[in-house]
């Protein structure tokens, strides 16, 4: 393709007019400059889309504005991006959070030396500076360790992450799998890309996760856990059968989910996973790892 970019950076937008602007210019601040910014609206009614036209995308030629005619979810913001972009990698960066400037300059550093590897993480911060997500703590002292889908079974990693993906591994039909609910689809999203590709996941900081205003979804406990909830039981009914052969970890999985259903208020559902994850102990004690091979 002529003029193909290094990487195409998808921001999902639905009535982001307050923040959308420090998103993209963290992203046109980067030090590695082979890029293409394409925001996805996803038919905000807060003026997003004539804000990013009228002073993006008329003076600079590395922003691009797509638009849904309704709000359809983050599902169809990201397809539509994801669809939209020119770049050999997708990266995806939230409205609300930024990207720090050595971030692109870093998964390019990567993706030239990482050989046959398709998709890229880096660490993500608070506002505070303090680590988001599990992957840092499964570094094991490393700088970077390539994860492939039997670790996500065996190690179950979820949290936050800065993610860059090859466009053409994006765009596989049986990736892009829509669900109704927005938490199920991320994690449908990131589960599968293990399934089709190995990720090199490095302790380079790539962004800045902004909480603290009053419809970041995460910020309330409960509504946090309602989400990782829903994860963890996408991840158990679609990847049970891979992750039984890690007896141990299939116990954990229920343990998480009794955990998350606790917290959301979910008491009956909790004491079943609860019971689920006791007799998963229980069994694997009397006949050893053999039973989950």
């Amino acid at each position: 393709m002529a003029n193909q970019k290094m990487f195409s950076v998808v921001i999902t937008a639905f009535n982001r007019a307050w923040c959308i602007e420090r998103a993209i210019e963290s992203v046109l601040r980067q030090s590695e400059p082979d890029f293409e910014v394409v925001v996805s609206d996803d038919g905000s009614t807060d003026g997003t889309a004539d804000l990013i036209a009228q002073k993006y995308v008329a003076l600079s030629g590395q922003v691009r504005c797509v638009r849904s005619d309704a709000n359809k979810g983050m599902f169809h913001a990201q397809m539509l991006g994801v669809q939209s972009s020119m770049g050999q990698y997708i990266v995806f960066l939230d409205s609300d959070d930024e990207l720090l400037p050595d971030a692109l300059r870093n998964f390019s550093k990567h993706i030239h030396r990482a050989v046959g590897v398709d998709a890229f993480f880096q660490t993500l911060v608070d506002d505070d500076g303090s680590v988001k997500g599990q992957f840092p703590s499964l570094l094991a002292g490393q700088d970077q360790r390539i994860f492939n889908y039997g670790d996500m079974c065996r190690l179950f990693a979820i949290g936050d992450y800065l993610p860059c993906v090859q466009t053409e591994v994006m765009r596989r039909s049986d990736y892009f799998a829509p669900v109704s609910d927005v938490s199920a689809y991320t994690h449908n999203l990131w589960y599968n890309l293990f399934v089709v590709a190995d990720v090199l996941y490095t302790r380079d900081v790539g962004g800045v996760v902004h909480l603290g205003h009053a419809d970041r979804r995460t910020k309330n406990q409960a509504s946090r856990a309602g989400i990782w909830l829903k994860g963890v039981e996408y991840f158990l009914y679609h990847h049970g059968s891979a992750i039984r052969r890690h007896g141990g970890q299939l116990r954990k999985c229920y343990m998480d989910a009794s955990r998350f259903a606790f917290q959301s208020g979910q008491r009956g559902k909790a004491l079943a996973y609860f019971i689920r994850a006791v007799l998963l102990e229980a069994e694997f004690r009397l006949v050893g790892h053999r039973k989950f091979m």
